[in-house]
């Protein structure tokens, strides 16, 4: 049941990420450039109420790659290209391809919006990720 759980978050955050922000970003890739990881409040409440450490991870590479990481219970890694026009990222990898709207982002914020629910990240150390690359 877990695994089918941890499957349903990985589609969810791949084919959810859309908005209708004010926030206007750069058209540039240099502020989306790095390691981002997801924060809040469902996956705080998740872990303070089930024990787990789930963490989501994205990041995004110079070279137009990403990599998309899932910790519950077991870690689930994919990986893809990108692109970005404006304040949309393409995305896409062997499973799926996504159109995802970044409604603001700053230095050290990312924001994005599913279906009105609205997905925050902060940037972390690119080095955060590999641990979970190594298994």
């Amino acid at each position: 049941m877990k695994k089918y759980l941890i499957y349903l978050l990985v589609l969810l955050s791949i084919f959810t990420f859309t908005s209708c922000g004010d926030d206007e970003p750069s058209g540039g890739n240099g502020d989306l450039i790095g390691t981002w990881q997801e924060d809040d409040e469902f996956t705080n409440v998740f872990n303070d109420v089930f024990d787990y450490d789930t963490y989501h991870f994205i990041q995004f590479r110079k070279d137009g790659t990403y990599i998309e990481i899932d910790v519950f219970d077991e870690v689930e890694v994919m990986k893809g290209t990108w692109t970005r026009k404006g304040d949309k990222i393409l995305a896409t990898n062997e499973h799926a391809s996504s159109s995802i709207t970044i409604v603001s982002i700053t230095k050290n914020t990312l924001v994005t919006s599913a279906f009105g629910i609205e997905q925050t990240y902060k940037r972390v150390s690119d080095s955060t990720i590999d641990k979970y690359l190594r298994n």
